[in-house]
């Protein structure tokens, strides 16, 4: 994945001009034959304006060298220039050879901006004119600028909510970290291959692709965007169902090979009507359309066979219970569950006095381990309640996580009847129980 995505550095961005066409449409026919003939294909020309004082000598001697520089540049027809000394006002017209929108176009346009018009005005003061470059060219390189302006920024801002959201939904700070990463290595796989295949042209005839000299500038913004959402949604969907067994056995190995057996077929089975779909768009024979179906597909066939079924196993059976640590100084994050954990709590009061009518019997019974009868460590079960208490204790790290202790003292998982069920809080450094499912106690009153 990371050998993949070292292929989106070489990535050129543009958009679709008369090269994404096939070679036998009728109007790329006539667009190569124009251009054979006449130099250019397209009424697509380079615009230059200038605002300045056309009687000054300096300004007039400057139109003459960008004049001059066009007539020399390979990438640009001689010019027309006309002059308005009336109104301050001049134009220049370069008719651009070849594809107006191709990579070598935007390139004289970069270099008609960098190079051609500083150099003619160097010995002019900025305050004395303003000139503008305009044209279909120019259009092109001003959007790949914009966007490649706020990718970062929107990059940052969805990786952040991200990061924030994965510790409020799993509390803990190394699967929000690795999901990021994880979700990152998809997308910029996806990226990689795009290169690879459509300006590389590697196995191209194969997929019977058309080969283009850049791809379309919104598409890594956009393709960033779908994918981003998608693979975290497959990410959470599995991380849920991993949480939830973990909380009830405190195995990590366990829950890795629970969360993937009930989630992979639903996941591939999802991942399978994406790629049909997105592969609709690449059956197509504009090579816009390939580029988008075919970069969207793969990306979600590797987030849910390479990334979700092997990676993200594979590093969490690694991690084992430190996949769910959560530094102290975070311990102030509320705890929200992606799960109702009311369901825990079903039941009325009049279950509520039937269930609990032998308080004393059932505390004894808390206090020790019904497998072996080692006894619990010596905490006073103060409260006996359903209504969730306030705060949160050190041992569990807040309502809603399982005791620590449970899964060390009960030696037995089959008779683990506190495991998952047991919820504490702090109360002025007693810990009280509370929450404790009905079919457990059911099970130990039994």
């Amino acid at each position: 994945l990371i050998i993949l995505s070292y292929f989106y550095f070489d990535l050129e961005k543009g958009t679709s001009g008369i090269s994404v066409l096939p070679d036998d449409e009728p109007v790329k026919v006539g667009f190569n034959l124009l251009d054979e003939k006449f130099g250019f294909g397209s009424n697509a020309p380079a615009t230059i304006m200038i605002d300045a004082d056309m009687d000054s000598e300096k300004i007039t001697s400057s139109i003459n060298k960008i004049e001059k520089s066009l007539i020399d540049d390979a990438g640009f027809l001689p010019p027309e220039v006309l002059i308005e000394p009336s109104v301050n006002f001049a134009e220049l017209t370069s008719m651009i050879p070849g594809d107006p929108q191709n990579q070598i176009s935007l390139n004289s346009i970069k270099r008609l901006r960098n190079e051609i018009i500083p150099s003619a005005f160097d010995e002019i003061p900025s305050s004395e004119y303003t000139i503008y470059v305009g044209g279909q060219s120019a259009e092109v390189v001003d959007s790949v600028e914009m966007t490649d302006e706020y990718f970062p920024i929107v990059l940052g801002l969805v990786l952040s909510l991200s990061l924030v959201l994965l510790l409020f939904a799993f509390r803990s700070i190394t699967i929000s970290i690795a999901s990021i990463i994880m979700n990152l290595l998809s997308v910029g796989a996806s990226y990689g291959l795009l290169v690879l295949v459509f300006q590389k042209g590697f196995m191209i005839d194969i997929f019977g692709f058309e080969q283009v000299d850049q791809l379309e500038f919104w598409l890594p913004l956009f393709m960033f965007s779908i994918l981003f959402g998608l693979s975290m949604d497959y990410h959470v969907f599995m991380l849920s169902r991993i949480k939830e067994h973990f909380d009830e056995t405190g195995s990590s190995d366990e829950s890795v090979a629970f969360g993937l057996r009930k989630t992979a077929s639903i996941i591939t089975g999802a991942a399978l009507i994406m790629v049909a779909v997105f592969g609709g768009f690449a059956l197509g024979e504009l090579a816009f359309f390939q580029s988008m179906g075919f970069g969207l597909g793969a990306a979600v066939l590797i987030d849910a066979t390479v990334v979700r079924s092997i990676l993200v196993p594979s590093v969490m059976k690694l991690l084992g219970k430190n996949a769910w640590y959560l530094p102290k100084f975070l311990n102030w994050l509320p705890n929200i569950s992606l799960e109702n954990i009311n369901n825990l709590n079903e039941f009325n009061s009049e279950n509520d006095e039937e269930i609990y009518q032998d308080e004393d019997h059932l505390f004894s019974q808390l206090m020790a381990c019904p497998s072996c009868q080692i006894a619990l460590p010596e905490m006073e079960p103060r409260l006996f309640s359903f209504n969730a208490p306030q705060g949160a204790c050190d041992t569990c790290n807040g309502i809603g996580q399982t005791s620590t202790f449970t899964e060390e003292k009960l030696c037995d998982p089959n008779l683990s009847v506190l495991n998952g069920a047991l919820r504490c809080f702090s109360d002025k450094g007693n810990l009280m129980y509370t929450r404790i499912d009905q079919r457990h106690v059911n099970k130990l009153i039994d």
